[in-house]
């Protein structure tokens, strides 16, 4: 059987994802639109419940924004009797979009608008850890986002199954898995998820992200031990497939593995489920329904043994991923500068009050969430208070926490050094290697801070 690993885990593999932070969740309404001025076309309100909307974040000045408006010109020809109203959204000033539109922008064939200092950027792309233009957010009859992704990749179907109602995301245990959209099946043959079969795990990773690199053998060994039992291991990688083979030519994987086309997959779990941190897995049991998912290290190979043995309690699970729900729902109400953020943490600090893990988890989501410019860093610090009287003495996770904290509080230095000696006070191989990976980021950053203040500063005469 394979060890158990460090309880700090899944916090703290999600940190080296090559995807930003926290976001909302598809599904959740749609934030109004706060437009310094329409540029072209008349104001609309996404939420009238007559029209679908698709709003592009752009910028005139971007080429890559340019080159997707013939893409975005035939969507408004093809859906525009069907309910469907593009509007790009542009962060540049008024006089500037109105120039280019006057010169360059004559074949935009929808509605475009100015962006109030960023303020309906901040509803949408900051909100759903997005920092890429251009980008897209769909937004059904119903006043809810629907989907988002880059323009280039919304294709017919995704508007036509959202006109005919077909659009259904799993976003809880116990909801059927949706099937796979991949680019390419790098190692083994296409799978379907069909009931009465087999059991998957679905296994999101990246080729270049350390995290998802070192589960690999603890993937493989799964692999090996349950293989006889049914259960197929899938890796879903959001690299291109070009780079897939070439990183797995120099590397032993004993499961399939397969090339995403574009994100969707990922979409259809990864987003809908409110998860952006890789490695990430989802076990869909022979029903074909999402019936667990979490860190490969943290729970997996327990949940298989419980599913095999017929001794999973699926309700159970329900019950904890909810927990996972409301923290994400936390952190949404935070970035926005909700005042309910307030209530919520409280009651999540409240829920914890008698758990030193939970509660060191708890304070290192919050400060780890580096986009949110709503850190409540004394909520933090309270949820250590209470685990440092649960686990007296020095206990490594305490102290690394405390650590992390402290570095995303500007004290770096001090930070590095007490995550420092968190590794000197554990003897846990795996939770050794978590920290050494997260401490090899915070002096990252500190190095790189260091040399901006370098260059940023006056030279002497």
């Amino acid at each position: 059987m394979i060890n158990k690993h460090a309880v700090l885990l899944v916090g703290l593999m999600a940190c080296f994802a090559p995807v930003s932070s926290f976001a909302d969740k598809l599904g959740d309404p749609a934030p109004p639109l706060t437009v310094k001025e329409w540029i072209k076309g008349k104001p609309v309100d996404v939420k009238d419940g007559k029209n679908i909307y698709v709003l592009e974040f752009w910028a005139a000045l971007s080429p890559a924004c340019r080159a997707a408006i013939p893409k975005l010109n035939e969507l408004q020809k093809k859906f525009k009797d069907k309910g469907v109203v593009v509007v790009g959204i542009s962060d540049e000033p008024a006089d500037k979009l109105k120039a280019f539109m006057t010169f360059e922008g004559t074949q935009i064939e929808y509605l475009v608008a100015a962006d109030d200092q960023r303020k309906t950027a901040r509803s949408y792309m900051v909100a759903y850890g997005q920092n890429g233009i251009p980008h897209v957010f769909v937004v059904g009859k119903d006043g809810k986002v629907l989907w988002h992704g880059h323009p280039l990749g919304l294709d017919d179907k995704v508007l036509d199954d959202i006109i005919t109602n077909l659009s259904s995301f799993a976003d809880k245990l116990g909801d059927p898995a949706p099937p796979l959209t991949v680019k390419e099946w790098i190692k083994g043959k296409p799978v379907d998820f069909k009931a009465g079969t087999n059991i998957y795990v679905l296994e999101f990773w990246a080729a270049l992200s350390p995290a998802c690199r070192a589960v690999i053998p603890t993937l493989n060994e799964l692999q090996n031990n349950f293989k006889d039992k049914g259960v197929v291991l899938l890796g879903i990688a959001d690299d291109p497939p070009d780079k897939v083979k070439e990183f797995m030519a120099g590397v032993k994987i004993e499961y399939s593995v397969a090339a995403d086309d574009r994100r969707k997959t990922a979409r259809n779990y990864m987003v809908a489920y409110g998860q952006n941190g890789i490695p990430h897995a989802f076990i869909i049991g022979k029903d074909g329904n999402v019936i667990w998912q979490g860190h490969p290290l943290h729970g997996l190979e327990k949940a298989l043994d419980d599913i095999i043995a017929g001794r999973y309690d699926l309700q159970k699970a329900i019950k904890t991923d909810a927990v996972r729900a409301e923290l994400d729902d936390y952190r949404t109400l935070a970035r926005k500068g909700d005042v309910k953020a307030v209530e919520l943490g409280r009651k999540l600090l409240a829920d914890r009050t008698n758990n030193a893990v939970q509660l060191c988890d708890f304070a290192y989501r919050i400060v780890t969430d580096v986009n949110n410019t709503n850190r409540n860093f004394a909520l933090a610090d309270e949820a250590l208070d209470q685990a440092e009287k649960l686990a007296p003495g020095k206990v490594a996770q305490v102290v690394f926490t405390r650590g992390v904290v402290i570095f995303e509080k500007g004290k770096k230095e001090d930070g590095i050094a007490l995550a420092k000696q968190a590794i000197d006070l554990t003897s846990n191989t795996n939770e050794m290697a978590v920290y050494n990976l997260r401490l090899n980021v915070m002096e990252g950053r500190m190095e790189a801070e260091s040399k901006n203040k370098l260059k940023s500063s006056p030279r002497k005469l």
